[in-house]
């Protein structure tokens, strides 16, 4: 994988902020043949995990493990250089809608709705 597809793909996952990478030893090969898995992590979601490929035999783990870390860490710079630009208002905040776009203070008022199964529901304090 080179640098821009790494990109790429973790332009996909915006929402989310990878900030480690690591190794996993796949459970299902030999021991005279082992394989490792690279993830990307998210540490504030523990969940939060890209898989990224799986290593080859006899490939440098620590190299491939420094270079993607690398790739993040660049990615994770320019990534905050670029949303600081894009979250800097280029208008006026009050100029943004048209008056007559802007919603009017009797649309904005919760509407209730009477007769369906939901005005129905009762609910007992204990």
């Amino acid at each position: 994988m080179d640098k821009n597809h790494f990109y790429e793909r973790l332009t996909r996952w915006q929402h989310l902020r990878f900030n480690d990478v690591v190794v996993r030893e796949r459970p299902d090969t030999e021991a005279w043949n082992k394989q490792y898995e690279i993830y990307l992590l998210d540490k504030t979601r523990s969940s939060a995990q890209l898989f990224i490929r799986t290593t080859q035999p006899g490939e440098d783990i620590a190299r491939v493990l420094a270079e993607y870390l690398s790739w993040l860490q660049d990615y994770n710079d320019n990534e905050i250089a670029v949303k600081a630009i894009q979250d800097e208002p280029a208008v006026a905040p009050h100029s943004r809608q048209k008056e007559s776009c802007r919603r009017s203070p009797a649309s904005q008022q919760p509407r209730l709705h009477t007769g369906g199964p939901a005005s129905r529901i009762i609910r007992r304090l204990p």
